[in-house]
């Protein structure tokens, strides 16, 4: 391993983690709510933010542009550069799993 590949996350609490279908992102979420995704290729942040609401999972859609949130109350939709909510799926209450 070349010294320019290795990096630190200092990372606190438990966080699911997820690959998007083609490996490019790497998607970073907390049970406390901090979600964060980054180019794993470059190893740039694309975004993070805090949704100050418990996380069960994350998933990736079938595009890298969004990914799933299975929240304490319901499963949202957000885009992956911005971090902006999409939409919100309330027919999905407490769901603890996404795949």
């Amino acid at each position: 391993m070349t010294k320019n590949k290795r990096f630190t996350l200092n990372l606190h609490g438990k966080y699911n983690v997820r690959y998007s279908p083609t490996g490019r992102y790497l998607m970073l979420a907390s049970s406390n709510g901090h979600i964060s995704t980054m180019n794993w290729q470059t190893k740039q942040l694309v975004q993070e933010f805090d949704i100050r609401e418990k996380v069960f999972d994350i998933t990736w859609l079938h595009q890298e542009q969004f990914f799933a949130v299975a929240q304490s109350k319901w499963t949202r939709i957000y885009e992956n550069d911005t971090g902006s909510e999409i939409h919100c799926l309330t027919n999905f209450h407490k769901i603890k799993y996404l795949d």
